[in-house]
């Protein structure tokens, strides 16, 4: 019998201010992360909002998200934005 690893996929589609769902989809991704070596995120519609950078924050009152993103090892310039915006190849 072979052990396999698991595989999970974290899908973001919420902008990063507004509600708490995409902090929380990250700080699952996080998580998830110390259990299993094959997780992939995924951002799409709003939830693209979440990988630009230099976000103030601080107008809201709320905490940078960023920043937690920033744990993650994000491959940033290999990442791409389509030309409606919406997904990222």
């Amino acid at each position: 019998m072979t052990a396999t690893s698991a595989q999970l996929l974290v899908l973001c589609q919420h902008a990063p201010y507004g509600t708490a769902r995409a902090r929380e989809a990250a700080e699952f991704g996080l998580a998830a992360s110390i259990y299993t070596e094959h997780l992939k995120i995924v951002f799409c519609g709003n939830g693209v909002l979440q990988l630009l950078r230099n976000q103030d924050a601080a107008l809201l009152g709320v905490k940078q998200h960023d920043r937690l993103l920033s744990s993650f090892p994000l491959d940033r310039k290999s990442t791409r934005l389509n030309s409606s915006h919406q997904i990222i190849s």
